[in-house]
């Protein structure tokens, strides 16, 4: 059986100070898991510009030798659908027909452009995972975090989760539930190259956490996402009838239809069931990323 093909579109800012860096986390976790091809990436905008996001991954590839998977720019801003990367998205779906997987932890415009191309793009995708959107505001103990993927490009948003039946969507609401302290983080990756090179990267995010939101560690945003891709039986799958709109998707909000109520979307909302073997995918997948002669000159 061959490997899986998997294409992630995703806001990169790992290494950037006050930035996200989960994303980063995203793609070496994935790049762990033997089974999965990772056939390229998409840098969108939202954490940054998709410019900065670009540069960054360039960077990002460099240090952990990684130049061989191909890199395209998406849109620069909500509607752009002429990029690069939906371009790339496109062609990857129609040479993969019925294969491709998307992993998108940033905005959808580029999957948006896509279907502009080939008008039975979300047809032809094996799977579509998604990390974004909110059920209930998320609020924190200093500050309410406002969502920030479906939101950047509503109307996008909008368009993708109506036309992928049983899109998995992990939303913020169920990311939350797992914080990893900076303790554990420390004691779990000091001992390697690599997990050297994450804390390096990291460390600011969660001071940042504290000081804004008061979080007491850091949110495995979309590595949740990515874990749900590469090991759903840790998840509970709970399907959904949504009835979704722009004004809501504005938000990330993701209101569920009431009873009686047509929906015009169905979504997978996993759940996470036991956060102890969801810490251990993260440790054990991220430690299975790379041979330490691979990471950093």
């Amino acid at each position: 059986m061959g490997k899986r093909k998997l294409v992630l579109v995703f806001d990169n800012t790992m290494g950037i100070p006050h930035c996200d860096v989960d994303d980063g986390l995203a793609l070496l976790y994935l790049l762990g898991r033997e089974e999965i091809e990772i056939l390229g990436l998409v840098a969108c905008f939202g954490n940054s510009s998709t410019e900065q996001v670009y540069r960054n991954t360039e960077k990002l590839l460099a240090e952990i030798g990684r130049r061989d998977i191909p890199l395209f720019r998406g849109g620069e801003r909500a509607g752009d659908y002429e990029s690069e990367g939906a371009e790339a998205l496109s062609f990857l779906a129609k040479k993969h027909e019925g294969e491709l997987e998307i992993l998108a932890t940033g905005c959808l415009t580029d999957l948006c452009g896509a279907s502009e191309r080939k008008k039975d793009f979300f047809r032809s995708l094996s799977s579509l995972t998604i990390m974004g959107g909110i059920t209930e505001e998320l609020i924190f103990r200093k500050k309410k975090m406002e969502e920030l993927n479906l939101s950047v490009d509503y109307e996008a948003s909008l368009r993708t989760l109506c036309s992928f039946p049983g899109a998995a969507v992990l939303t913020g609401n169920q990311c939350r539930k797992v914080i990893f302290p900076l303790k554990e983080f420390q004691e779990r990756l000091s001992s390697s190259e690599l997990g050297r090179y994450i804390l390096k990267k990291s460390l600011h995010w969660f001071i940042d956490n504290e000081e804004i939101y008061g979080i007491p560690g850091f949110i495995n945003w979309d590595v949740t996402a990515a874990i749900y891709l590469a090991r759903p039986e840790l998840f509970f799958d709970h399907r959904a009838s949504c009835r979704l709109c722009g004004e809501d998707l504005k938000h990330g909000f993701l209101r569920r239809a009431s009873p009686g109520e047509s929906g015009n979307a169905v979504l997978k909302l996993p759940e996470i069931r036991e956060e102890g073997a969801f810490r251990e995918a993260f440790y054990s997948g991220i430690s299975a990323s790379f041979s330490e002669k691979s990471v950093l000159d």
